[in-house]
């Protein structure tokens, strides 16, 4: 099977042609007639397809027609041959029948069914969200919000509590590299924090683990870099970075999702007054999930407890492919 060359039309009832005069292997034009142009396919949608000398052993080629010029049809440069059929020559009255493309047909399927498929030309090149396959580059999932009340770094809080955020996979990407960014460090100290990376369970919270950075030192400050031993393969879909601070201690670290500061006085008067003892200490992080009693290597699952809504805070994770 050929791939599609562009777009295709396809145009039902359309009574065969003959050719008129014969063609050799190479020719790009078929000189038909009977031909009204109105009743074959419209050529401003895209190509169509036609089948020469149908039935004939042998001799029987599928072509694409990229215009129709009074009683001649264009071929364009590749579209002789197409659907495993092979350019031949045909004599004057063979038979030109327009037919269904089953390459189009195939590429159709393919792009419902294959969800490893991502090729879409007809785009034109629109930035698509999340990582999109590019190599070379570091990719930090979330925003890095601004934080009025610190200048935009946060102290990590709450140790062995693993936190999870969610990122995008619009195309097949390799990750070679985490990075967190530690700003104030904890010089001559060991705190410690772990990163992770989590398939989506399916329900939009975090799942399978898919890499343990281990232990990342953040005794001194800038971005501190793992490599990963064995590069990791994402297909598209929806990913859970993590981070978890597994030594008690004072560190900062850049932010890693916009913090939303409620005013519970103003929700009491707007809401259930019960609302400021689900929020705890007045703030809550939303689309993100947390799991406590991580002392060690990351749990192959993920028991969420709740969405994030305690004091600890959540890292950027940049991710190099």
């Amino acid at each position: 099977m050929s791939t599609p060359i562009g777009a295709t039309a396809v145009r039902g009832g359309v009574a065969p042609t003959q050719l008129t005069a014969g063609i050799a292997s190479g020719d790009l034009t078929l000189v038909v007639s009977p031909v009204v142009t109105a009743d074959w396919p419209d050529t401003t949608i895209g190509k169509f397809l036609v089948t020469l000398d149908r039935g004939v052993a042998g001799k029987e080629e599928q072509v694409y027609i990229e215009s129709i010029s009074s009683t001649s049809f264009v071929i364009p440069v590749g579209g002789r041959g197409q659907n495993s059929t092979t350019a031949v020559g045909h004599d004057a009255g063979c038979t030109v029948t327009h037919t269904n493309d089953a390459g189009a047909m195939q590429d159709t399927i393919e792009h419902v069914y294959d969800t490893t498929r991502n090729d879409h030309p007809q785009y034109g090149g629109q930035p698509q969200p999340g990582l999109t396959g590019e190599t070379g580059i570091f990719y930090l999932p979330t925003p890095i919000p601004s934080n009025t009340t610190n200048g935009g770094v946060w102290t990590a809080g709450v140790v062995d509590y693993e936190v999870a955020i969610p990122f995008f996979v619009a195309a097949t990407t390799i990750v070679k590299t985490v990075s967190i960014s530690v700003d104030s460090a904890n010089v001559g100290g060991t705190v410690d924090m772990r990163v992770g990376i989590r398939s989506d369970s399916g329900h939009f919270q975090p799942g399978a683990l898919l890499y343990d950075s281990g232990a990342i030192s953040c005794a001194a400050t800038g971005l501190q870099t793992v490599t990963l031993a064995t590069p990791l393969t994402l297909s598209p879909g929806w990913y859970w970075t993590t981070n978890v601070l597994q030594t008690s201690g004072t560190v900062t670290t850049y932010p890693g999702f916009v913090e939303l500061m409620l005013s519970l006085a103003a929700l009491a008067t707007t809401g259930p007054a019960a609302y400021s003892s689900i929020v705890g200490a007045g703030q809550v992080k939303a689309g993100i999930y947390q799991q406590s009693g991580v002392t060690g290597a990351l749990p192959a699952g993920f028991t969420p407890a709740g969405t994030y809504s305690t004091s600890t805070d959540v890292v950027a994770i940049w991710l190099g492919t």
